[in-house]
């Protein structure tokens, strides 16, 4: 008889298992690529706190083509960043993309290296949730900028 409860809870936890590998089993996981290209719109407001770089409301608008025809559209994005005097350190964004019949929104966190040189490089990872036909759908993406050039690698899980 005392080996009853934990029998219980030992089946019911074996049960809510089985049925998340199953809930996960059934989503489609699709791969994409992506190269956007950027406008700058606006600076933002930069300080310089103690010979550092803080950047805060930095917005870009991008076109965003890529290789599943979900992620095709128009990509707003406003960007932070707190630097060092070399023009090093984290960076962050919210992101909204906009494309035919729904989008997606989300956030991204990465690390800058150089960020005022010729050749910045950033790295940097990014997930968000579909709106619009979209819904329920997540997106999930690492980034590397060289320079201006951007390239997205990463996936959308549709359940």
């Amino acid at each position: 008889m005392k080996g009853l409860p934990l029998a219980i809870i030992t089946g019911l936890t074996v049960s809510l298992l089985l049925l998340a590998g199953t809930a996960e089993a059934r989503a489609t996981r699709i791969s994409f690529t992506s190269e956007p290209d950027c406008t700058l719109t606006s600076l933002g407001t930069w300080t310089y706190p103690d010979g550092n770089l803080h950047i805060r409301g930095l917005t870009l608008e991008c076109e965003h083509p890529a290789s599943i025809p979900q992620l095709v559209g128009t990509e707003y994005m406003v960007t932070n960043a707190n630097l060092d005097a070399t023009g090093s350190g984290p960076i962050w964004n919210t992101w909204r993309l906009e494309t035919e019949g729904g989008g997606w929104e989300g956030v991204w966190h990465g690390t800058v290296t150089g960020f005022l040189s010729a050749e910045p490089y950033t790295t940097g990872r990014g997930v968000g949730h579909g709106t619009g036909i979209y819904i329920g759908q997540q997106f999930f993406s690492d980034a590397v900028l060289t320079g201006l050039v951007a390239e997205v690698t990463g996936y959308i899980l549709i359940p």
